[in-house]
């Protein structure tokens, strides 16, 4: 399961460069979302030193999809991940647990 999300992050191949048939499974990826968050925290602007290093973080940033200013979407997309999949492995368990009991 970690091979897949890793393809999915964007470090090692940019999203856009993957067949079009592919990049949908981006957004399930709970790991993207996270790497985004610790991007935003690591290398956001006002974490610079000097102004080049603002403009390299920039660059970086833009270079892997993420946008600073969205930082709460971020957390917001990651917990909603987290809520959803619990649901989903709570329901899958329950009918698991009803096929055995008759």
């Amino acid at each position: 399961m970690l091979v897949p999300q890793l393809l999915f992050l964007g470090l090692f191949i940019r999203i856009d460069q993957m067949p079009i048939w592919l990049q949908w499974c981006q957004y399930l990826c709970a790991t993207k979302y996270a790497l985004n968050l610790a991007m935003i925290v690591e290398f956001a602007p006002s974490n610079a030193v000097n102004a080049t290093n603002a403009i390299e973080f920039e660059q970086l940033l833009a270079f892997n999809s993420v946008n600073a200013d969205q930082d709460w979407l971020y957390a917001i997309i990651l917990i909603a991940i987290f809520i959803g999949f619990r649901i989903i492995s709570l329901i899958l368990l329950n009918e698991k647990a009803k096929s055995f009991t008759s």
